[in-house]
């Protein structure tokens, strides 16, 4: 059994049996063997989805004495790979979230230890973190990276579940867990168990408070969202194994970045947040959002951060930016890089709330028909505060016909009432509550560059020919440039920003901004070049 390289940074005794440092000693097997011991901790106590501690937060309380214990006691006989059953018999579940919060943070320790004994000089996170301490080691000679934060766009956030009221209609729907479990995206759910689904993932509206809440007896959580700060809740949609290649999300970004050196869960973080509601009930996250940027700039040598952001969350990033002073946002952030904004909202809402979508934008070969998928989806979608948020705004649609019906036109300004025509009044309320969120498109106060694809048929209008309250048949949608899903006029709402940089990606959908080698690559080389700037 071997010590590895922990030795050399521990001031208490080796989690294993050590071995004599001194004539020998192998480097490249213990590097290896370091990789094998974090792989081991991270897939069975924190990033995976069935990982104890995957919603617990970082903590120095417990490190190093109580979490080494327990990482002892839970090796292998080869001493360098984790009892997965080990871990939830060793301690009680009051000292849990402590022992978690230590976990966490004990591995962000031997990253850094792997970073600096094993990653040659060009990979190296250039910092080297001791948890139970305010110490923070530059190492000298190497390029300090700018820390990343993911933020990702509507349905790019994973949604967990537990439901509890057994009187719950339908009759053949599961009423009570005794846990979470995944409800977005569960592909089981989506296709098995559908009309469950759009029961447990809807909202209720308020008309009193103007908020939303779960429907009653489920209760919903965001795996990953500030202050954990995950990455692979946002890398893959569905993380289970059958269905990760057809969900991947920001799996590609991550893969580039860590390619240039960086480290997830150091200076790499996820921002996954509740997609159905609008900025205005993303008080909370904001606060934990602010703290993961500013936590992330003090353990990374006060290093301002690079904000990426995709779709909605490109939006929830500017809302979060206007929100703060220009002296928070000039000592904390580096940059802004935006992909397919949806600046002044999207036609294309429209669409998925007069039908549905089938969601094949996002996910591959869902086995079900896609007619009742698209009506489930948009019975789900019109409880959604993000719907009414993302869509058309009078600020950049102007007076531009949206929906032609043989008795009215409606634009931006009178799209509430064809919401109410349709028989939903709610959404009528929500976006009343939204649209004036980031209609102004006031500019972020950082350096800013602003990504959009283009020359892809978007929705633009739709277009029906009878009384749409009389008729479930679909409109004719109308089609002009975009990215598929927001349209180009609006994707280019970034460009009166002061000091912006714009980059069109003719052919490029609004999924591939965040999925495709073309961007993720431009992405990458982008964040490279910022890296090189002076501090």
């Amino acid at each position: 059994m071997k010590c590895v390289l922990l030795l050399l940074l521990m001031s208490s005794s080796c989690l294993c049996h050590p071995r004599p440092l001194l004539g020998g000693f192998d480097k490249m097997e213990a590097c290896s063997d370091l990789q094998v011991l974090v792989d081991s901790l991270e897939s069975n106590f924190a990033v995976s989805v069935s990982g104890v501690c995957n919603m617990a937060v970082p903590s120095a309380e417990c490190v190093p004495a109580a979490v080494e214990e327990v990482i002892r006691n839970c090796l292998e006989q080869d001493g360098i790979k984790i009892d997965e059953h080990c871990f939830p018999d060793s301690i009680s579940e009051e000292d849990s979230r402590c022992i978690c919060g230590g976990l966490l943070e004990f591995i962000k320790m031997i990253h850094a230890v792997d970073d600096l004994l094993c990653a040659t000089h060009d990979k190296r996170d250039s910092k080297l973190f001791f948890p139970w301490s305010s110490v923070t080691a530059t190492l000298p000679g190497d390029v300090e990276l700018h820390p990343v934060i993911l933020l990702p766009g509507d349905g790019g956030s994973r949604i967990q579940a537990k439901l509890d009221d057994p009187s719950k209609d339908p009759f053949l729907c599961t009423k009570v867990t005794n846990d979470f479990y995944d409800i977005w995206v569960n592909i089981e759910q989506l296709s098995l168990g559908i009309e469950c689904w759009k029961q447990n993932m809807a909202l209720v509206y308020d008309p009193v408070t103007r908020t939303t809440s779960d429907i009653q007896g489920v209760t919903t959580r965001i795996p990953g969202t500030p202050p954990a700060g995950t990455t692979v809740d946002i890398e893959w949609l569905d993380p289970s194994d059958i269905w990760k290649d057809e969900t991947v999300y920001y799996a590609k970004m991550v893969e580039k970045l860590t390619a240039l050196g960086y480290k997830t869960g150091v200076n790499l973080h996820g921002a996954p947040y509740d997609w159905r509601r609008a900025a205005n009930e993303q008080e909370q996250y904001f606060i934990e959002l602010r703290n993961l940027i500013q936590n992330t700039y003090e353990k990374n040598g006060n290093t301002p951060v690079i904000m990426i952001a995709h779709s909605m969350g490109c939006t929830m990033s500017l809302y979060f930016l206007t929100q703060q002073t220009q002296a928070w946002k000039d000592k904390y952030v580096k940059s802004l890089i935006t992909l397919a904004g949806p600046w002044g909202g999207s036609a294309k809402s429209l669409e998925i709330f007069a039908v549905g979508t089938d969601l094949s934008d996002k996910i591959n070969n869902i086995p079900i028909l896609s007619e009742v998928l698209m009506d489930a989806t948009r019975f789900v979608e019109r409880t959604n505060p993000s719907l009414a948020w993302m869509m058309p705004t009078s600020q950049i649609w102007s007076s531009d016909p949206l929906v032609k019906t043989p008795s009215m036109d409606y634009t931006a300004a009178n799209i509430g009432d064809f919401f109410k025509l349709l028989g939903v009044p709610n959404m009528a309320m929500m976006y009343e509550n939204t649209r004036g969120l980031t209609a102004s498109l006031q500019s972020p106060g950082v350096e800013a560059h602003c990504l959009y694809g283009s020359a892809v048929p978007t929705t633009e209008q739709l277009v029906y020919s009878w009384d749409p309250q009389s008729s479930d048949q679909a409109p004719v949608f109308r089609y002009g440039s975009g990215d598929g899903t927001v349209n180009e006029k609006r994707l280019k709402g970034c460009q009166d920003w002061a000091g912006v940089t714009t980059q069109e990606f003719p052919g490029q959908t609004h999924m591939e901004m965040v999925t495709g080698d073309t961007v993720t690559n431009y992405v990458a080389n982008l964040v490279n070049d910022l890296n090189q700037q002076p501090m």
